[in-house]
């Protein structure tokens, strides 16, 4: 996310329901309710405390690569296997029950699920996500993941990667639907059933272009999609 908005966007929408506890505790259920239902994590609540880094200068900065485990061992290890650009988090939560680490990312028009994608580095880069999806089995690594969708798959890897380490997560993608457009040229689903079906064609597109269609193990048990009303 950039710059929030104060009329319009989903750092906006999450802000208000993270920072400012607008409706926070239905927020919490949903996204609770989703990784249940969806995945094979299980979480009986989300710590949000935590969500951005502690304030600094008057503001909260979002959380990079693996900075909300603090200097650990673990974060440090993937500054040696990640090799691409820096990865910023939407929100993160925790469940202190199941010891489940909860990585949020949002979308509030269909034009944010494409990221400027690397021009630098990309065999390092690839490389990176050819290591860590080695052998997962459904998983074939090509030169799609580091085109329109290169965010999402650089979020997966992180997921894997805490898995392999032995830290329990799950991804969660939030859609809000009925955002405003301003004098944006984008794509915002409405508050409606069509509107959800918009981001379940856009989610299908990206599923397909990675290569993760039929979904497999890894998007099944660790991966919730989670459509919220603005």
């Amino acid at each position: 996310m950039g710059k929030m908005n104060p009329k319009y966007g989903s750092e906006l929408h999450l802000y208000r329901r993270i920072e400012c506890g607008i409706r926070q505790q239905e927020f919490t259920q949903t996204i609770v309710d989703a990784i249940n239902l969806q995945t094979a994590v299980h979480v009986d609540t989300i710590d949000w405390s935590q969500s951005k880094q502690p304030e600094k200068n008057g503001k909260r900065l979002e959380w990079r690569q693996l900075s909300f485990l603090g200097d650990s061992a673990i974060s440090k290890s993937f500054s040696g296997v990640w090799k691409g650009g820096l990865i910023n988090w939407d929100a993160i939560g925790y469940d202190p029950v199941n010891k489940v680490w909860v990585l949020c990312e949002a979308k509030a028009n269909i034009e944010e699920m494409s990221c400027n994608r690397e021009k630098k580095k990309r065999d390092k880069i690839l490389n990176s996500f050819k290591a860590v999806f080695r052998d997962v089995e459904g998983v074939q690594v090509t030169d799609e993941w580091l085109k329109d969708y290169y965010q999402f798959a650089n979020r997966l890897l992180v997921q894997k990667f805490l898995e392999s380490e032995g830290l329990r997560s799950v991804l969660v993608n939030i859609y809000f639907c009925g955002d405003t457009k301003g004098r944006r040229s984008v794509t915002c689903p409405e508050n409606s059933d069509d509107g959800i079906k918009q981001w379940r064609e856009a989610i299908n597109c990206e599923y397909l272009r990675l290569g993760l269609n039929p979904k497999p193990r890894i998007v099944r048990d660790h991966v919730a999609n989670v459509f919220i009303p603005v």
